[in-house]
């Protein structure tokens, strides 16, 4: 993705050589790590089983990050590695939710033999750190910060700069949602709120940016406007005419969009389930946190179309200052911290 994208690049900037093993076969996504200067690319399905051991064993790297860590041949090659006594860093995105995968691999932790895959973990925040330490990683062996918005382009100063990202809009103020259309995102719970306060509020607009297997009717809707997946170079501009983010998922491991809404100057509203909530929304102060429910997203509306213009520009201020906490070179330099 863009954002491990970034991470890249900046360890690159200070002279590590990288390999880049990918699991290809599963990717849904379409971006590319192709022409960057220090970082090599392979497709996981090139190598066959014990040619991909020995390629990994000549390489001898100083540090092995493994993000797919349920894939056969990574979790071998991480065995391997560790039977040298080499880093491994297991990379973690998700929460603790009790889930039986979960209890099988904190089954696997509490039998010890999970130091014989990895000796370190990437953590994304503190929900991530809370669910490494259930696997038994030694609180010494957290690095933070796995995910970052790309600062240079997810920018406030550059967007508003750029004349282009004026999207004129007929209504005072703008919600803006970005995020796949299903259950587990909260689209049906914000669509049950928006119906009730739009009612009350003609002048507000909610902007939805999406895809998925939830079907909106806009037949019962007011002031909906739907957007299907943009790319990044286009989504910023509709970002840059909105006037708060909105997320109320149910479940949301991370989210970095959070990040890229506040690196944009945008107050967030969103629910206590997305795990980027921990690091780049502060209650009252940048937004507000709610729950997973129509009653709170609905007062969460009501609040922020109360407040004062001046109030609003504070929020926004407060966002970017909140989104510096991670940038792609924190990212970068906390894995390098390893070394």
């Amino acid at each position: 993705m863009g954002y491990t994208k970034s991470t890249l690049l900046e360890l690159a900037k200070q002279n590590f050589k990288i390999i880049v093993i990918r699991l290809d076969n599963r990717s849904n996504s379409g971006y590319t790590l192709d022409n960057i200067d220090s970082v090599t690319v392979y497709n996981l399905s090139s190598f066959k089983f014990f040619e991909f051991f020995k390629f990994v064993s000549n390489y001898d790297p100083d540090i092995t990050v493994v993000s797919g860590w349920m894939c056969l041949k990574y979790l071998a090659a991480s065995f391997l590695l560790r039977l040298s006594s080499h880093k491994v860093v297991v990379a973690l995105d998700g929460q603790w939710y009790g889930t039986m995968k979960q209890y099988f691999m904190q089954f696997i932790a509490s039998s010890h033999l999970a130091r014989f895959f990895y000796s370190h973990a990437w953590v994304c925040g503190p929900y991530q750190y809370e669910y490494g330490r259930t696997l038994r990683i030694p609180k010494n062996n957290f690095v933070f910060s796995l995910y970052s918005a790309e600062h240079k382009f997810f920018s406030y100063k550059r967007v508003h700069h750029d004349n282009s990202s004026t999207v004129l809009k007929k209504y005072r103020l703008r919600f803006i949602f970005v995020g796949r259309l299903s259950l587990v995102k909260g689209i049906d719970l914000l669509l049950d709120a928006w119906r009730i306060f739009s009612a009350s509020n003609p002048d507000c607009e909610l902007v939805i940016v999406g895809r998925g297997s939830y079907k909106i009717n806009k037949n019962n809707l007011c002031n909906v406007l739907l957007y299907d997946f943009m790319q990044p170079s286009e989504l910023i501009h509709l970002f840059a005419s909105s006037d708060c983010f909105i997320l109320p998922s149910v479940y949301e491991p991370w989210g970095v969009v959070v990040h890229e809404a506040a690196a944009l100057g945008l107050p967030i509203i969103c629910s206590r389930s997305v795990g980027a909530s921990s690091t780049f929304l502060i209650n009252n102060y940048n937004g507000f946190l709610i729950d997973s429910t129509p009653s709170s997203i609905l007062n969460a509306l009501v609040q922020f179309s109360l407040l004062s213009a001046d109030d609003v520009s504070s929020m926004r201020y407060n966002s970017i200052a909140l989104s510096k906490r991670i940038t792609p070179y924190i990212s970068a330099m906390s894995l390098a911290s390893l070394l």
